[in-house]
């Protein structure tokens, strides 16, 4: 029954073209239950499905699902905490991946999904710190050249808000500004954005 209910959430996802990443034969995480575990797989697979099909909310409440029947897999909460990035819920998003850290502090794609809501957030300091992480773990080359990107702009980024006036001269130099006209032949200051990050495919047991 365990083996149709998986191969079945996972026919939903291959019929909208998408391919998650698979963790069959992946070990129990040794705390609580297994039976517990396996019972939750089930909602998670389903979760899984309606991420891939952009059903967000949908994908959140199975997540959820899960969580309450087994709630010490770090999987669970890092793709929850996915999940919630996607629907622009970022604090409910941040404080999933925490979780997920928590319970498995050397997993790189948690600390790469934190760093992102951190940088979509503009806590740069934060998505500093957390993409580091991301990078001592060991992530594969392709995500790596991707974190890495985001890293040094979210530097660049904290360097300019280090470096920039406080509140205080701001509000005299804008006052400032609005009086005197702009000098003739200055160049207008344009935004530098920077790379996004493409999410993870969130995982299925």
């Amino acid at each position: 029954m365990r083996l149709q209910q998986v191969f079945a959430a996972l026919a939903v996802v291959t019929l909208i073209g998408a391919t998650p990443v698979l963790a069959e034969g992946r070990p129990f995480p040794g705390k609580g239950e297994q039976a517990k575990w396996e019972q939750a797989s089930v909602p998670f697979d389903q979760g899984v499905a309606f991420y891939r099909a952009g059903n967000y909310a949908k994908a959140i409440e199975k997540y959820k699902q899960a969580i309450a029947i087994y709630p010490h897999d770090y999987d669970f909460y890092n793709n929850l905490g996915l999940t919630y990035k996607k629907n622009n819920e970022l604090d409910l998003a941040s404080e999933a991946l925490k979780k997920s850290i928590e319970l498995k502090p050397n997993v790189w794609e948690s600390w790469s999904n934190l760093g992102s809501v951190y940088k979509h957030q503009k806590k740069s300091k934060e998505a500093v710190e957390a993409f580091s992480k991301a990078l001592e773990y060991n992530p594969p080359a392709n995500r790596k050249t991707l974190i890495m990107q985001n890293l040094n702009a979210m530097k660049a980024q904290a360097a300019e808000s280090a470096a920039s006036p406080s509140p205080a001269s701001s509000s005299s130099a804008s006052s400032s500004s609005a009086s005197t006209p702009p000098s003739p032949g200055a160049a207008p200051a344009t935004p530098v954005s920077s790379p996004t990050s493409s999410d993870p495919t969130p995982i299925a047991h």
